[in-house]
């Protein structure tokens, strides 16, 4: 889709997930991205908007000429900075873990897709569209992280929960509804008191309805796919990572983009799109607080489904043409809520739920 117009990807999840390993390789499956195209932004709380962008800076010298007199001499010195003029992919690894007013330098980015940048010679030029922003981040609410700023959760056009766990057990669920029921600030006194239950002698800290230990409930194990390997195989020797190769070229790519907006969009899906968007803006200011003008989010959404519709090749038209269909639209919301919401101390079971609840009202 490329990153203009706030297209921006964020990836969620625990510790551990797969986030960095997929935020690192994922630009291989273009050919012609290669490593020196990639901009690394580093998770650093001193980093700061001159080391992102690059900076001018004059300054002063004291030199003594052959008279011995002092001399002051006037320089100029350029910042170094990560984003250049080569760089195709911008990639913000931990990005709730840096300094957020750097971060901010990121907004220019995803509305315009690039940025006035320093090259090497002190020059101020404009960067080339980015083919791709990514973040990827634990949520927020672990140990050393800030939270977002609304302004650049709205430029996130697609978010994804990556290393998730199987769903818990039925009684976990159970409470999970009942959890969900309760305001935000009755969420957070659940944890609160959780984690006094702990400090008291309460090894699991939860109880269910009855007040019977959830130590005393069945077992049910869950655990990842790749655990679950790990523990089968516990003599073999890691798996190690498989080459990744690419399956697209970057030409071919930059051409698809640039008839992303000749996908059609019928009458019906732009009712619906309509539809969509306010149902779901209004489900993410009662779920996470998050308020959120329309403009911004129905283009997205749009491109999205247009991109979509592009790759499954759907075709309605008499002359064709590939149209957007319902489902692409749905598709497009999902990636879109997730985005925000997760971005919003909100974790996956608490953000399908209400993703489900939005399109499950789509026809209604």
């Amino acid at each position: 889709m490329g990153a203009h117009d706030g297209m921006g990807i964020v990836l969620f999840g625990g510790t551990g997930g797969g986030k960095s390993l997929l935020l690192s390789n994922g630009y291989k499956i273009v050919g012609g991205i290669e490593r020196e195209h990639v901009a690394e932004v580093p998770h650093s709380i001193d980093l700061t908007v001159a080391r992102l962008i690059g900076e001018e800076t004059p300054t002063e010298t004291i030199e003594v000429g052959p008279d011995g007199a002092e001399y002051r001499k006037s320089l100029t010195a350029v910042v170094r900075s990560i984003i250049t003029p080569n760089s195709r992919v911008v990639q913000f690894d931990e990005s709730n873990r840096t300094n957020q007013l750097a971060i901010q330098s990121a907004l220019k980015i995803l509305q315009d897709g690039g940025i006035r940048i320093y090259d090497e010679s002190g020059l101020e030029v404009d960067s080339e569209t980015f083919d791709l922003v990514v973040f990827a981040e634990n949520n927020y609410g672990t140990k050393y992280t800030f939270r977002t700023d609304p302004a650049l959760i709205n430029r996130r056009a697609m978010g994804a929960f990556v290393g998730e766990r199987p769903p818990r057990p039925e009684e976990a669920k159970q409470r999970d509804v009942e959890v969900g029921d309760r305001s935000r600030r009755e969420r957070r006194q659940d944890r609160r008191d959780a984690r006094a239950l702990r400090k008291a002698g309460d090894v699991s800290g939860k109880h269910v309805k009855d007040g019977t230990p959830a130590a005393e409930q069945p077992y049910v194990p869950r655990l990842s796919e790749g655990a679950k390997w790990v523990i089968s195989h516990p003599n073999e020797e890691p798996r190690r990572i498989i080459p990744v190769s690419p399956v697209i070229d970057r030409s071919a790519l930059l051409d698809i983009r640039k008839n992303i907006h000749n996908v059609k969009y019928g009458t019906g899906q732009q009712a619906l799109t309509e539809r969509m968007v306010s149902l779901m803006l209004d489900k993410i200011e009662d779920d996470a607080d998050l308020e959120s003008a329309d403009v911004r989010i129905s283009k997205q959404v749009r491109r999205i489904a247009q991109t979509l519709a592009m790759f499954d090749k759907n075709v309605e038209t008499p002359d064709s043409a590939v149209a957007v269909s319902d489902l692409n639209i749905l598709e497009a919301v999902n990636y879109a809520m997730t985005a925000r919401m997760a971005s919003m101390e909100m974790k996956a079971r608490e953000v399908t739920p209400a993703i489900n609840e939005v399109l499950g009202r789509a026809y209604r």
